[in-house]
């Protein structure tokens, strides 16, 4: 399907998730029908095409500057959870240290859906290929932007800061594991003059 095929399944997809869940939601009567199966079948089907529908954009964007720029710059706005979600997915199919660090933009709480699975390790990681055999070896990919600018979240954003911390924390078991790039220093952001890793700060301004 095009991206107007697409966008137009994913919209009725959503539609009848939208009445599935409110007719669910009325009194319970003898005889009431269960709506929990279409809820179920239509959220799948929902997952399935924001993701078609975010690597259509991911391409068309990757190929039309202005429209990567647009869609960097709604990170920025004030977003509903739908497309909040959508953004997230449509950031993982561009990558890039600038979508990376608009990806911060949408930190809420503990890690956004936007660093979950191969969105946070490919901006953190890049796959080069091994031998002929089709496999592939994990490398560290440098970050040295993205980093203090999660580093910067902890200290100066309440609202981002476990996310914040928790991505720091997973990129820094992946130093471990697969090396550092050259040039990357271990501490984030050393003129902060906050100690790393940060746990004390975390400490004392992490609400019990």
């Amino acid at each position: 399907m095009g991206i107007i095929e697409t966008s137009a399944a994913l919209g009725a997809c959503l539609l009848v998730l939208t009445i599935a869940v409110v007719l669910d939601r009325r009194p319970y009567r003898p005889g009431k029908r269960n709506y929990i199966p279409v809820m179920i079948i239509a959220l799948a089907a929902s997952l399935v095409l924001t993701e078609s529908f975010a690597a259509l954009v991911g391409e068309w964007a990757r190929q039309a500057p202005v429209l990567k720029q647009r869609l960097v710059a709604l990170s920025e706005k004030s977003l509903t959870p739908p497309q909040r979600h959508l953004l997230t997915a449509i950031y993982r199919e561009l990558g890039g240290d600038e979508v990376m660090l608009a990806g911060v933009n949408l930190l809420q709480g503990t890690m956004s859906p936007y660093f979950h699975e191969r969105g946070l390790e490919t901006q953190f990681l890049e796959r080069r290929t091994y031998g002929r055999s089709g496999s592939f070896v994990l490398m560290p990919r440098d970050a040295k932007r993205a980093r203090a600018e999660l580093f910067q979240a902890v200290l100066n954003d309440p609202t981002r800061r476990e996310a914040a911390f928790s991505i720091l924390g997973q990129v820094e078991v992946w130093r471990i594991e697969h090396g550092r790039p050259t040039g990357e220093p271990r501490h984030p952001m050393i003129e902060s003059g906050v100690p790393w890793p940060p746990l004390s700060f975390m400490e004392t301004h992490t609400p019990a």
